[in-house]
């Protein structure tokens, strides 16, 4: 969260507010690609969408993993609305109820996404697969290029990317001044 209000990141409350982000070019619609190198998207289609950072990292990675072990990952999650985040945080699948400015969920900035440990077919990840994505997020963490956890509880990877991904001179404008200019 201190990152995403260093960027002046706007957080997604509706529907309303993702189509209006989207139209200002702020978050782009994730359409997984359908060659070899797709990872497979179980995320609702209505939040389909993400920051091209997160579009990026998420292609890469899953073509890393892809080169390394012939199988794609699993992305479940990418932006959120609060209402939905609310409906989450009532049927017990997140803590991030946004009480205070900690358990906000970087989802609604759609900097964020959520990499399944399970594949397609629901058999775990080997143990060396999971210490492979581990030590790639380590890495990345290490870049200053995302902010990755472990959930356990939720039996996935949550990463949050941060626009330095695109390059060391990406200037990104706080969303509200994207936004006035469309």
């Amino acid at each position: 969260n201190e990152v995403a209000d260093k960027y002046g990141y706007r957080r997604v409350k509706n529907l309303r507010d993702l189509q209006l982000m989207a139209c200002a070019g702020i978050l782009e619609k994730v359409i997984p690609e359908r060659d070899d190198h797709g990872y497979y998207l179980t995320a609702e289609k209505r939040f389909r969408y993400a920051r091209p950072e997160t579009i990026k990292f998420g292609r890469d990675f899953n073509s890393k993993f892809r080169d390394e072990f012939a199988k794609t990952l699993k992305v479940t999650e990418l932006v959120r609305t609060a209402a939905y985040q609310k409906l989450l945080t009532k049927r017990g699948k997140t803590r991030a109820d946004g009480s205070v400015s900690w358990r906000r969920s970087c989802h609604l900035t759609g900097s964020c996404l959520d990499i399944s440990k399970l594949d397609i077919s629901k058999k775990p990840f080997t143990s060396e697969e999971i210490n492979w994505i581990r030590d790639e997020l380590v890495y990345w963490e290490d870049e200053g290029m995302i902010e990755a956890t472990e959930e356990i509880y939720n039996n996935h990877f949550h990463i949050m990317v941060f626009p330095s991904y695109l390059g060391p001179d990406v200037i990104v404008p706080a969303d509200e001044e994207i936004i006035k200019e469309s």
